[in-house]
């Protein structure tokens, strides 16, 4: 039985006289013990032993049988391993009823065990064991009949130094990131921490885990952990933290919302020694001029090494769009659109065509926006702007004397495509520069009175001689003069003249002569060839001019001997459809020229006198109603060529009567035949302007007697200059 349960013996006896009882253990009587029943409640190891009771009375004495009484020891309900070195553990236990000594048992494994000692008491230290060796521990109590079941098991390690399993690493950062060690060790018993900066201990940082917010560059060092617990201590691999500063790059643009700044890398904050990109970016208007604070320069790009807080600003220009133009007679530079600084000086550059001349500035748009500073220079302060150039023609009055020759009348006058001129007089072909300079002079083939552009060259009308009469003639020459086709009219005795010739729509001519005083009039092909012709005989008409017109040719001129003027109308093929005197009061005078207006009306315009005196004269009237006829008249002045000008108006040249003497004069008259401006030149006899041209500048030459050529141009007044 297991010490601590009752021990109950009895024996059944009879016998007279009564019997008595008396226990016996290993032959020694227990006191006490004279019942039929012998019992202990809690049995120890003490009483193991042989037992048996004697029955007795008067008569005899008998012994029962023997029995044997084993108390079995209990079990240690508890134990306790705790490992004390690197070798041993110290046990202790609850001391266990009925034990006399107790055996201690160890397994490395849980299940087989094996005797690691002996001991009356109840606590033990088992050694030498393996360092770090985890143990399983169990205790038999022990007496001198038996022993008890394993009591409770206990589990302990001896002790190891500790062994690091994950060691720290060297951390690259910079400001402003999180700082975090970490150590991981193994070892019994249980291991502390303690973290070193810069071979000083951390004061508190005793976990496995050394971490920091938001570092600074003060966090930079040396670390390392030394693990310690009652076996040793370890210290960790030493690492390095480095810690890099940031910096803040500030960026802004001037004037604000001018542009923009990009970077790159784009980052709100730059580690120490980071090279930024830097990009300006204007934004429409403006332009990109340079980089101020801690960047200079005047590239868009620029870069900046990041060593400190830094400032930058882009700074941009305000732009405008200038629009350069020219008027007629020149170009301007820059020619069209040219993007400027506000408020900076712009060169500006107005050239002149040969014939023309700079005139002046003037702000077409934008005249808020912009000040012309001089005649080379324009600024813009505000906004957009157009400026046009303009350009006047050259102007000259002047007598061209031809080497050899003296007194010369020029009857006509034409435009050359380089900006001069080509005169007639008599058998003269002059050219003259576009500054009314002589320039050389060829002898014709005629005597000429009119020349005219045919669109390839000039055609020259006029009177050849033939020996016995003379004929018409046109000739058509170059620009230099050489002559490239002709035409003649008449032959034998007679006595032709040739007046004038000009272009037609269909690339022909019309050509004005007279024979005696009879009206001459044909067309000729572009190959000079006859289309058809006209001699209006009995007409006594001196034809001074022809205008080619929708439905016909209208001519003008003298009748007879200068004893009236006549407005000749015909049909496309040169047949009369009517005719009519014009400005019958005024005798003896002629029709010198004829125009269109722009409503198509003809603008005629004659000389002559009215009861003595000298008049100068412009006929209007509406195609084919001679009944609507007006008259301007103007005292003292005879009138030559009549043109009509870009405006509307109309330019006139002639001659004005100064006291005694005839002055050459070119004027302008509006719609309402007010003469606006004149120009008198060549005094104190300059003769009278006979022909006169208007030219590309919108300005007009005249040539006449004297050897007299004035160039005059029309301003937007409308007056001469």
């Amino acid at each position: 039985m297991d010490a601590g349960e009752a021990i109950e013996l009895s024996v059944q006896a009879s016998g007279n006289p009564e019997v008595s009882y008396q226990w016996m253990k290993d032959g020694s009587d227990i006191s006490g013990a004279t019942s039929a029943t012998f019992s202990i409640s809690s049995s120890e190891a003490g009483d193991n032993g042989e037992y048996l009771v004697v029955v007795s009375n008067a008569v005899r004495s008998v012994n029962s049988n023997e029995v044997t009484v084993i108390v079995r020891p209990t079990a240690p309900a508890w134990l306790s391993a705790e490992a004390l070195s690197d070798s041993s553990i110290g046990l202790s236990w609850d001391a266990a009823a009925g034990a006399e000594e107790y055996h201690i048992q160890h397994s490395l494994d849980g299940s087989d065990f094996s005797d690691a000692g002996t001991t009356t008491g109840t606590g033990m230290t088992i050694c030498p064991l393996s360092e770090g060796t985890e143990y399983t521990f169990r205790v038999i109590a022990v007496n001198g009949s038996a022993q008890s079941d394993p009591g409770a098991t206990d589990t302990a390690t001896t002790w190891s130094e500790p062994v690091i399993t994950t060691q720290p690493e060297d951390q690259d950062l910079i400001e402003g990131d999180d700082l975090q060690l970490s150590v991981v060790a193994d070892g019994n018993p249980a291991v502390s921490y303690q973290w070193y900066k810069n071979d000083q201990p951390i004061g508190s940082e005793t976990e496995r885990t050394f971490s920091r917010t938001d570092i600074t560059t003060a966090h930079a060092g040396r670390y390392y952990a030394v693990i310690t617990n009652s076996a040793g201590s370890v210290p960790s691999k030493e690492v390095t933290v480095t810690v890099q500063a940031v910096h803040t790059l500030s960026t802004t643009v001037h004037p604000v919302s001018s542009g923009t700044i990009s970077t790159d890398p784009d980052q709100a904050e730059y580690v120490e020694g980071t090279m930024v990109q830097l990009t300006a970016h204007p934004v429409s208007g403006y332009r990109f001029d340079s980089w101020s604070g801690d960047v200079s320069g005047t590239s868009v790009s620029a870069s900046v090494t990041m060593d400190e807080d830094k400032s930058v600003t882009a700074d941009f220009i305000r732009q405008y769009k200038l629009t350069v133009t020219a008027g007629e007679g020149g170009s301007a530079e820059p020619d069209g659109d040219t993007t400027v600084d506000a408020d900076a000086l712009v060169n500006i550059h107005a050239i002149a065509d040969d014939g023309f001349v700079f005139d002046s500035w003037e702000i077409t748009s934008g005249s808020s926006n912009a000040t012309i500073v001089d005649d080379a220079t324009i600024r813009l302060n505000s906004g957009n702007a157009t400026v046009k150039a303009n350009f006047r023609g050259v102007t000259f009055a002047k007598q061209v004397q031809i080497p050899g020759y003296s007194d010369l009348t020029y009857a006509d006058v034409v435009q050359t495509e380089d900006g001069g001129y080509l005169l007639v007089s008599g058998e003269l072909l002059v050219k003259i520069d576009v500054n009314g300079d002589y320039d050389w002079h060829k002898t014709l083939s005629l005597s000429a009175n009119s020349i005219q552009p045919d669109g390839t060259g000039y055609i020259i009308a006029g009177t050849e001689d033939n020996g016995n009469g003379s004929n018409v003639k046109t000739s058509q020459i170059r620009s230099d003069g050489t002559e490239i086709g002709y035409f003649y009219w008449g032959g034998g005795e007679e006595y032709y003249q040739g007046r004038i010739a000009a272009k037609t729509s269909d690339n022909g001519y019309i050509v004005v002569g007279g024979l005696y005083n009879d009206l001459l009039l044909y067309k000729l092909t572009e190959s000079n060839t006859v289309s058809w012709d006209h001699d209006f005989t009995g007409n006594t008409y001196l034809g001074s001019d022809v205008q080619e017109t929708s439905d016909g040719y209208v001519v003008v001129g003298a009748v007879g001997q200068g004893f009236g003027s006549f407005l000749l109308k015909t049909d496309t093929n040169g047949d009369r459809v009517w005719e009519t005197s014009v400005a019958k009061y005024v005798s003896p005078g002629d029709l010198s020229s004829i125009c269109l207006a722009a409503n198509g009306d003809y603008v005629m315009s004659g000389r002559g006198y009215i009861d003595g005196e000298l008049v100068g004269y412009l006929a209007v009237m509406p195609p084919n109603d001679t009944t609507q006829m007006e008259l301007y008249y103007y005292n003292n002045y005879y009138f030559g060529s009549v043109e009509r000008m870009d405006n509307g108006d109309f330019i006139v040249s002639g001659a004005k009567k100064v006291g005694d003497n005839n002055n050459s004069f070119i004027g302008t008259i509006d719609g309402t035949g007010s003469m606006t401006s004149e120009f008198i030149y060549g005094n104190p006899n300059g003769g009278w302007a006979r022909s006169m041209k208007l030219t590309r500048d919108g300005g007009a030459i005249a040539v006449g007697d004297n050897n007299w050529v004035a160039k005059v141009n029309v301003n937007e007044n409308r007056e001469i200059e």
